[in-house]
């Protein structure tokens, strides 16, 4: 059995906007994987945020099979959960990443997209999307479709796949998986006979045209929530899970996840062998910097103390061979009193000659140790 290692981990990240059902989607498919583990794919939280990926899917499973909606996952805030996942080939950590649909919107809903100018939380939140190597945007069909605003969907959509499309350095593979498709299975058995692609094509051609078709992202229309019922509240109908739910299509979803995982573990291996040896790269050329400051500072202090240390013994030497000479002469001219004189003149002009020569000697002594380092 091949697997990754622990520090390996393939990161899956569903991304959509407000109201496309990443909530429902991840606690759905957690629960559906746990429950296959007699088709060789089974999944089960792991790690350090076992916990909280025990708590996150139990509680929203909960909600769902008592005819509520689990609540939408707050701005500013992206939640991590971490699964062992097992399938006949393969085990590898996966970890989901979900997001607030209101943060992806603040991402993308501009046509002039720059990380540099996002503020921290919404750096985090971009950081981590953008480096998963599994990539699942969700669309709600309705969003598209049957809304006032959905000209501005389908523009925050467009520049949302544009944008995490850009970065190819990562191992990758991507899909597009279109929400509550109960709604729209109808339509597509009787107009289009069975195939969502024409569908898509049809009423989204932008999105066909521009990713589907030339990108190869694999498309996959599910409906984790497959029975609802309708109930009226302040005059307007809306719809609640039912109780013991089906899904639809969810296995489609499992396989291509497992299967993803399988073909990208070995190039996320490669890919972190590689990473690793640019920071240890990094890393020592940092140290090697460092000790060469360290250098230049040692020899430049050294330096300067040989030239202070040296300037002590030099002035004496100096002004007493002035003082002698100028004293000695003195002497001869006019007795003691002229010599003492002339020694006097003496030590004023050795000790401002050496004071002279000294910074001289400082001054290109400390640019020729600087230069050479």
């Amino acid at each position: 059995m091949s697997s990754t290692t622990p520090n390996e981990s393939v990161r899956v990240a569903i991304v959509g906007m407000t109201g496309s059902g990443k909530t429902v989607l991840i606690s759905t498919l957690a629960m559906k994987m746990a429950q296959m583990a007699l088709e060789d794919i089974f999944m089960a939280p792991f790690g350090e945020n076992r916990r909280q990926t025990l708590r996150y899917t139990q509680s929203n499973w909960k909600k769902l099979n008592e005819g509520r909606w689990p609540a939408s996952t707050p701005a500013g805030e992206l939640i991590e959960l971490q699964w062992e996942l097992t399938t006949q080939n393969n085990q590898a950590q996966v970890q989901f990443l979900d997001c607030a649909g209101q943060d992806i919107r603040s991402l993308f809903q501009t046509d002039n997209f720059n990380p540099n100018y996002l503020s921290n939380d919404l750096k985090f939140v971009y950081k981590n999307i953008s480096s998963a190597n599994i990539l699942i945007f969700l669309v709600n069909m309705k969003d598209l479709l049957a809304t006032p605003d959905c000209v501005n969907e389908l523009m925050d959509l467009d520049q949302m796949f544009h944008t995490l499309n850009q970065r190819n350095d990562i191992p990758r593979k991507m899909a597009v998986v279109f929400s509550q498709f109960d709604k729209y299975k109808p339509e597509v058995d009787q107009q289009f006979n069975g195939d969502f692609l024409e569908y898509i094509r049809h009423y989204i051609p932008l999105l066909h045209g521009q990713y589907i078709r030339k990108r190869n992202f694999e498309v996959i229309p599910v409906a984790a929530v497959n029975d609802t019922r309708d109930v009226i509240e302040n005059g307007e109908v809306r719809q609640y899970p039912v109780p013991g739910f089906s899904s639809y299509n969810l296995e489609t979803l499992i396989h291509w996840i497992a299967d993803s995982v399988e073909e990208l573990a070995p190039a996320i291996h490669e890919y972190n062998l590689l990473v690793t040896k640019k920071q240890t790269s990094s890393a020592l050329s940092e140290s090697a910097d460092g000790n060469s400051f360290a250098s230049k500072v040692a020899n430049i202090v050294i330096t300067v103390l040989l030239i202070l240390i040296f300037s002590f013994v030099a002035p004496f030497i100096i002004i007493v061979l002035f003082a002698g000479i100028l004293g000695g002469i003195g002497t001869m001219i006019g007795g003691g009193i002229c010599g003492f004189i002339f020694g006097i003149i003496g030590m004023i002009i050795g000790a401002l000659l050496n004071g002279y020569l000294t910074a001289i000697d400082i001054v290109d002594r400390l640019k020729q140790k600087w230069l050479k380092k």
